[in-house]
């Protein structure tokens, strides 16, 4: 818009309305971008229902569809590089806002979900829950974050010095997947071979199968610790510790208030633990 243009727009605006005057009045262009109208609001059942089909999503996903659904260009972008001395990836999360949130593990996806959390954090101090379809109310989308959060954390604590073996073996029985371990019988050298829900894996020889058999773990394990399935199993087993732990919780105030006796308690305590 030169500054003719400019001058005859303003003037106009003070003008009384005529139709006779716009008539005739050349066409103005300007760099306003066409602003999309925003999506229509969701009414509580909606809302619930499609949180309910997304609830175990990990955080790293949330983020991501929040710009796929918005079909934003801006996506957020990370930045891994490997802490100096260490196996640890750092993952940089930046968001639209130039916003930066980092975490760490030894693993790229548990580092990389661990700071969406933190961009999720930052999103429900600024009232933008909905974005990102997680509970509307402040304190639950904080707890449900954390419990996110919590679930990575043990993760990455498990995965500096993992047993491989036995992590495999636990998140098979959890879900019931068909697991076999096969070694051959002459060696040394001894390789491993195991198949492990549907797919087969070899990793290097060693010296005893024992030895071979944790570097076959050890694969699947890593693959397993990349995918959001890994996440889900250790969030269902966080969910699983808070419920038995409310539950506890009700029993002592229900023993409580039927009148048990301060002696008997913590031997009842001690019942429930074991």
């Amino acid at each position: 818009m030169d500054e003719e243009e400019t001058d005859m727009a303003i003037s106009l605006c003070f003008e009384p309305h005529d139709q006779h005057v716009y008539r005739d009045m050349p066409n103005i262009w300007t760099d306003t971008p066409n602003l999309q109208p925003p999506p229509p609001k969701m009414n509580d059942d909606q809302y619930r229902a499609y949180f309910e089909s997304h609830k175990n999503d990990s955080p790293y996903t949330l983020v991501k569809n929040r710009y796929f659904r918005a079909d934003l260009d801006n996506m957020p972008k990370e930045k891994y590089q490997k802490e100096p001395g260490t196996n640890l990836w750092i993952c940089r999360l930046h968001d639209e806002k130039k916003d930066i949130y980092v975490g760490t593990a030894y693993h790229q996806k548990t580092a990389a979900n661990l700071a969406a959390t933190d961009l999720l954090d930052n999103a429900i101090e600024w009232g933008q829950n909905e974005l990102f379809y997680i509970p509307r109310n402040k304190y639950e989308a904080k707890h449900y974050v954390d419990v996110k959060r919590k679930a990575l954390l043990k993760m990455a604590e498990e995965s500096k010095n993992p047993n491989p073996i036995n992590l495999i073996n636990e998140y098979a029985q959890f879900y019931n997947v068909n697991i076999e371990t096969k070694e051959n019988d002459e060696g040394p050298p001894f390789t491993s071979t195991i198949e492990f829900d549907g797919e087969t894996y070899v990793g290097e020889a060693g010296t005893t199968k024992k030895e071979a058999r944790r570097s076959t773990a050890g694969i699947v394990y890593d693959k397993l610790a990349e995918s959001d399935k890994y996440f889900r199993y250790k969030q269902e087993q966080e969910v699983a510790r808070i419920q038995n732990k409310l539950k506890k919780s009700k029993r002592r105030a229900d023993k409580k208030k039927a009148g048990g006796s301060s002696d008997n308690k913590g031997v009842a305590d001690e019942a429930e633990i074991g």
